[in-house]
């Protein structure tokens, strides 16, 4: 089958990853817009502003590489993954972990959220901009972090004025301020990616209208 990989040289015991599925020539799904971060982890959680007491959503679990090393650093990690082939190698890696939950469901669909959580995602290409707009639906999202196609993060971070701002600036500058902190991160099946940071930048007044929120994150 065309989506299926040869496990056969991988022991029980070891932890499995990216490597790992990479080597077994694991086949992405393109509808998906998969894509597998392989730089230095430790190096891009260190860019983020993680603290021991946050809930993390991540979406996008992939190998659950990246899940785990933000489980060691935050309370508790709540990660969605819609390609249920990659259970095995999440299980495998997060299996000592009891601060993460991983949802096997399209993250899009989901309508429960907890009352306060950052977000970080290795965001799949094909879904990038919907997830960004559902994100900017969610009150209780205080900041986050993400990985995206280098020219699709210049449009969104772009300011009035450069031939790149355009409709998705503006909707998403409206609930989000954003900020770029690295690019040409290392990506296996798209390459020169941005990691954004963005936070909120409207809050509900007592009244019930929307207001600007004064916040110094950046």
């Amino acid at each position: 089958m065309e989506d299926s990989f040869n496990r056969r040289s991988i022991t029980r015991d070891k932890i499995l990853s990216k490597a790992d599925l990479l080597k077994q020539k694991f086949r992405f799904k393109k509808s998906l817009g998969q894509n597998i971060f392989i730089g230095n982890t430790q190096n891009l959680l260190n860019l983020t502003n993680f603290m021991d007491d946050d809930f993390i959503i991540e979406v996008g679990t992939g190998t659950g590489d990246i899940t785990k090393e933000i489980a060691k650093r935050v309370e508790f990690v709540r990660s969605y993954e819609i390609d249920e082939r990659l259970k095995e190698f999440i299980n495998e890696n997060i299996i000592f972990y009891k601060n993460i939950e991983v949802k096997y469901m399209d993250f899009l669909l989901e309508d429960k959220f907890p009352e306060s959580f950052k977000f970080f995602s290795n965001l799949p290409y094909s879904q990038a901009t919907e997830i960004l707009k559902k994100c900017s639906m969610i009150n209780s999202l205080k900041e986050g972090y993400f990985m995206i196609q280098k020219e699709l993060g210049e449009r969104i971070i772009s300011k009035e004025g450069s031939k790149k701002y355009g409709a998705i600036s503006i909707f998403l500058q409206t609930f989000f301020s954003f900020k770029s902190l690295k690019s040409s991160i290392r990506i296996f099946f798209i390459q020169n990616l941005r990691l954004i940071q963005f936070s909120y930048i409207l809050k509900e007044s007592e009244n019930g209208m929307m207001t600007l929120k004064n916040m110094k994150l950046f």
